[in-house]
């Protein structure tokens, strides 16, 4: 203890041992950061887990992982909101945008948590280590970027949202085209899911995800109306709607499904690309603001300057100098 006692008092005297040990708590707090992100993207962003909804979760994790689990969903268990309508609201957003384990809600606050309370510590970490002005000057900047590191992963969600829909929209003409060609072949509506969901996996993973979910569903006993209707509800698509719609009404007047697919499927095509021209025709007022900040100035300079240059040459004579 006296030893000890010793080391904290020449410590507190060396100024250069003092900035050295703020810098290996600061590394700590980096580290623990780290590890805390890197637990978040196994956990949620797994596809294996999303895809079995995390039925096997506790069965299958090993003991660490499952205590590094806990730790996240204890923290966020706080700040799940206690109105169902909120809660419902944000377990839907997760949902569409493919987080379906039933952890998701609580890691999602979870990370809210930790990126207010460790943002904080890394500005004024940043500023007592590269600065010289006082602490407490700068807890008006700390707040601040808690407030924006818990909001942030709200803004990550819409996103996430808005993304995968654009991929899901851009990826059902080609599994339309596929699904005509096995309904044509002879194959059941299930089976030709099932055909596509497998031959789509690699380029369309999002479809190829919701139509694997469907097919879970179908197997557990649902029928085919309502699996079509749930996947209408999951992915919130005009398209996927229009798709569901063609063959509940190919399936309710028994008209030929593959017939029905392949109109709609031409349907879709003309709307893709109807989209790829509606943003190449954005792309010149894109790009007009870029021109206008950038090349604009540089192009009357070059214009101009000479002429301003034997302007202020010529008043120079007149004035003399």
């Amino acid at each position: 203890m006296h030893e000890i006692g010793e080391w904290l008092a020449k410590l507190g005297s060396d100024a250069e041992q003092l900035q050295f040990l703020f810098v290996a708590l600061l590394g700590m707090v980096g580290f623990s950061l780290t590890l805390a992100f890197s637990l978040f993207v196994n956990v949620i962003l797994n596809p294996v887990k999303r895809r079995i909804d995390g039925v096997k979760h506790q069965a299958t994790a090993p003991p660490s992982k499952m205590k590094a689990d806990n730790l996240l969903h204890r923290l966020g268990a706080f700040l799940i909101p206690k109105a169902e309508e909120k809660r419902a609201k944000l377990s839907y957003q997760l949902e569409t945008a493919g987080y379906r384990s039933s952890y998701a809600l609580a890691y999602f606050y979870g990370m809210k948590l930790i990126g207010f309370i460790f943002a904080p510590m890394l500005v004024l970490g940043g500023v007592a280590l590269f600065t010289n002005r006082p602490v407490l000057d700068d807890l008006s900047t700390a707040f601040m970027a808690g407030l924006i590191a818990f909001l942030a992963p709200s803004y990550w969600l819409k996103m996430a949202v808005r993304k995968r829909r654009e991929k899901l929209r851009n990826a059902l003409p080609d599994a339309l085209d596929l699904m005509v060609v096995c309904t044509e072949a002879g194959l059941g509506l299930i089976a030709a899911i099932k055909r596509v969901a497998d031959e789509i996996g690699m380029q369309h993973p999002e479809l190829a995800d919701e139509l694997q979910l469907l097919l879970m569903q179908t197997r557990a006993g649902m029928d085919n109306h309502s699996a079509l209707k749930e996947l209408e509800q999951r992915t919130n698509l005009d398209d996927i709607s229009a798709f569901v719609t063609t063959l509940v009404q190919a399936m309710r007047f028994g008209t030929s499904i593959g017939q029905s697919l392949r109109i709609f499927a031409e349907e879709m095509r003309d709307k893709r690309l109807q989209r790829a021209q509606e943003k190449a025709a954005r792309l010149s007022l894109t790009m007009l603001m870029p021109i206008a900040l950038c090349m604009l100035p540089m192009f009357f300079l070059i214009l101009l300057g000479p002429a301003i240059l034997s302007l202020v040459s010529g008043l120079e004579k007149l004035t003399g100098g």
